[in-house]
């Protein structure tokens, strides 16, 4: 990134934003860096965040709506990631806040 300056360590952490998460943590435990900014660019669709199929319809037929994961704006994308840092934060005492 030619605006970031002073930069001296870079590493890819592909696929999702968990990963590059834990691409930087491991990178600050092996003393790699001590400061880390991770970047994730998400895909642009048309028309609201997550809203494409059945959910971008004006209703939503039977009771697709209230089915487990789906909610009339789209099954939420972080649902699986929010879940273990819930669990990550009750196992050993952290806060969410």
């Amino acid at each position: 990134m030619p605006e970031l300056t002073n930069v001296k360590f870079t590493m890819y952490g592909q696929g999702c934003m968990s990963h590059a998460i834990v691409v930087a943590a491991q990178a600050v435990g092996e003393g790699r860096t001590h400061t880390c900014l991770v970047l994730k660019s998400w895909h642009n669709p048309e028309g609201r965040y997550n809203q494409s199929g059945i959910s971008a319809q004006g209703e939503v037929p039977g009771t697709f709506a209230l089915a487990p994961g789906r909610t009339l704006w789209g099954a939420p994308g972080s649902y699986g990631t929010a879940l273990q840092f819930a669990e990550y934060c009750r196992k050993y005492g952290k806060s969410m806040t």
